[in-house]
């Protein structure tokens, strides 16, 4: 797990569970590193994370988008 990500993690004992929002198909860290790729943070946190995750099926930020295309053909 990234390191930045532990911080959060960690600071609240009391927590039951975590909630991490992001995209898994975004750019791949770039890690030159040889022990870092060898404990896989070549791979990001969400991609190691997607089977076990529940994805959304709708594209929430791009909803405004798409109502400024329908008010401008209106």
């Amino acid at each position: 797990m990234e390191p930045e990500c532990l911080v959060p993690l960690v600071a609240f004992e009391d927590t039951n569970q975590v909630v991490l929002i992001g995209d898994h198909k975004q750019l791949q860290p770039i890690v030159f590193n040889t022990v870092a790729k060898n404990l896989g943070l070549e791979k990001s946190l969400f991609e190691r994370y997607k089977n076990r995750a529940l994805m959304l099926t709708e594209q929430y930020r791009m909803v405004r988008v798409a109502v400024f295309k329908l008010l401008s053909t209106a």
